[in-house]
């Protein structure tokens, strides 16, 4: 039987744990509905990886989101990633935060409870800040497996479409050993790196193998075992998904595994973010972690997006629907 309780953190923030017997998940509405935790109970490995800089926090007087937010766990992206400015066809223009309008600011909590079936349930929702929508994403934990569903809904409440880019924004901890876990020969982009010369980052490139401008290869699967240490970098790429939808991160010799499984064509892209203490942008010592992102682009500018024809477009009263599972190994 899986339970549900809300409780306060040292700093104050309401959190809501769902739990079973053999997964525990750990949400803080107040601060973007982050995800702090998905733990397994019989290792006790906190998958997401924690920011040893920055504490969890409410939003405060525009810290920015890599000095201020960018404290770990799984954020969820809406519109862009990177900040911009857009032009709706009404002639309207916006100005898009950094990582989004979702982040750094409470969501609502709708409800914690245990269902009729008796699934954990976490239901938050958030009305637009920036641009007119209502969001909501219900946490749903199995009663017994090892088992996470999110459940996604996007509104459009105003009288234009509004075009959109979504992503998944987990941070994994990352440790020695770890693989990475696609579909083989699948086609990827990259949208920047940092401390790698790459031969050409306008080029189709067939997962997981990198060519650098030196005749070198990286395996990207297996890079944060097999890149020498002396060999930092950070890069940010997108693979064409494939089907179905999932990418799996393995632990060395296959002990611990998570496993992530999307709807395709809803999520036709997944984002990697490939830190290996590359990159920090909070002037400490360069983060070592991975996110694994299901995308509706390849790109992480919403107007980059639109400019390209890879931007979603919401018609005004049409709703979204999706979902992700998360699952641990039975």
């Amino acid at each position: 039987m899986a339970t549900c309780r809300k409780r306060v953190s040292d700093s104050g923030l309401q959190v809501i744990d769902l739990e079973n017997d053999v997964m525990s998940v750990s949400l803080v509405p107040e601060a973007g509905g982050k995800i702090t935790e998905i733990i397994d109970k019989r290792s006790g490995r906190n998958w997401l990886w924690q920011n040893p800089q920055l504490p969890i926090r409410r939003a405060a007087d525009d810290p920015g989101y890599d000095r201020g937010l960018d404290s770990g766990g799984w954020d969820e992206i809406l519109f862009s990633v990177e900040p911009c400015r857009i032009r709706l066809n009404s002639g309207e223009e916006y100005s898009i935060p950094d990582h989004g309008d979702l982040v750094g600011r409470a969501w609502t909590l709708e409800g914690a409870t245990v269902s009729k079936s008796g699934n954990a349930i976490c239901d938050l929702s958030a009305n637009g800040n920036v641009l007119p929508y209502r969001w909501r994403r219900v946490a749903s934990l199995h009663p017994e497996k090892p088992s996470l569903t999110l459940i996604y809904a996007l509104e459009n409440t105003g009288g234009n479409k509004l075009p959109f880019l979504w992503c998944a924004h987990p941070l994994l901890a990352v440790e020695d050993g770890m693989r990475i876990v696609l579909a083989a020969s699948q086609k990827f982009l990259i949208d920047h790196a940092t401390g790698l010369s790459i031969e050409s980052s306008n080029s189709d490139y067939a997962w997981p193998m990198l060519p650098l401008s030196d005749g070198e290869t990286i395996n990207l699967a297996t890079c944060f075992d097999t890149v020498p240490a002396e060999q930092p970098f950070a890069a940010k790429i997108f693979v064409r998904s494939g089907t179905p939808g999932v990418i799996g991160v393995h632990t060395a010799e296959n002990k611990e595994c998570l496993t992530i499984q999307y709807d395709q064509n809803k999520s036709p892209w997944m984002g990697l973010w490939i830190n290996k203490h590359g990159w920090s942008g909070n002037d400490s010592a360069p983060y070592l972690n991975l996110g694994i992102e299901p995308s509706t682009a390849p790109c992480d500018n919403l107007a980059n997006a639109m400019a390209q024809g890879w931007a979603e477009q919401i018609a005004p009263g049409e709703l979204r629907t999706w979902s992700l599972d998360i699952a641990l190994p039975a």
